[in-house]
């Protein structure tokens, strides 16, 4: 007799348990799993990251481009050919003081 109450009560309650213990796994991974929501956020955060980068990289390449420009033979800018002369050749003006520093 008590052996068939446990198992009438253990019935009734097996499918709500299973489905409880289904929602909770679900939920978990759905915050917490490789591609829930905080991994959502973090390749969020990574990709903002990463077009700041790309945006400086952008500006750097723009400013280097325009250098290079002036260095053709078509238009050659006496300011950046003195001042490529001095930085490759060492040249300086007998009045200039010059400050050595260690390149990185």
């Amino acid at each position: 007799m008590l052996l068939r109450e446990i198992k009438r009560r253990s019935n009734r309650f097996l499918g709500p348990s299973v489905a409880i213990c289904l929602v909770a796994y679900f939920a978990y991974h759905l915050v917490e799993g490789r591609r829930g929501l905080f991994a959502w956020q973090h390749l969020e955060v990574q990709l903002t990251r990463v077009q700041e980068r790309v945006t400086g990289l952008k500006k750097e390449e723009q400013i280097l481009a325009n250098r290079v420009n002036l260095l053709r033979p078509e238009a050659v800018c006496t300011d950046l050919l003195v001042e490529r002369a001095k930085e490759v050749l060492g040249y300086v003006h007998p009045n200039e003081v010059v400050m050595m520093t260690e390149e990185k």
